[in-house]
């Protein structure tokens, strides 16, 4: 079958919590613009990045969020949708997603306003959660270059468990930042 304006490719990568090989179909035109199955970690994530690259859809815009995203939203406001990351890292004790409310992929595209309004997140999600530590972080632009699997634009907030006994102190958290 002839595809006009498509690339496939098929690639193996090592999903990282159970050290296996497996084979994907990745359609480069369509994976660039919402998701990077290259960058998924578990096989259920990877299974369901599947039915959202083949449905074309954005799984964090808002009208797709609750349908793709297997946990509730905790709450919004007027720029930003906060929710648990549903394939938290391993060793972590919290793990949220800050899913700016309008498709974006950039940080540049964040208002001043949307800017302003993190803080408050951050501060709602340390009193209501009571979270004394954490890590912010944020990836933008090309996923492949970033280790991101969905483009449109997020932050996570992680908090490392420490007292899980295989945590390694000198390691901590251990992600693809870039």
């Amino acid at each position: 079958m002839f595809f006009q304006g498509v690339t496939f490719y098929v690639t193996p990568f090592l999903l990282h919590n159970d050290n296996k090989m497996i084979m994907s179909v990745i359609d480069m035109n369509e994976q660039s613009k919402l998701l990077n199955l290259e960058n998924a970690r578990k096989k259920d994530q990877l299974k369901l990045m599947e039915k959202i690259t083949h449905d074309g859809v954005c799984p964090f815009c808002q009208e797709h969020l609750s349908k793709y995203h297997p946990k509730p939203v905790l709450f919004k406001t007027e720029f930003w949708t906060i929710t648990e990351n549903a394939w938290p890292y391993d060793f972590t004790k919290k793990h949220f997603l800050v899913i700016y409310n309008e498709h974006i992929n950039h940080n540049s595209e964040i208002s001043p306003k949307g800017w302003s309004e993190i803080g408050l997140v951050i501060k709602k999600l340390e009193e209501e959660y009571g979270l004394k530590y954490g890590t912010l972080l944020m990836r933008f632009g090309d996923t492949k270059k970033t280790g991101a699997t969905v483009t449109h634009l997020h932050f996570q907030l992680v908090q490392s468990d420490p007292s899980d006994p295989d945590y390694d102190p000198k390691k901590g958290l251990l992600t693809r930042i870039g």
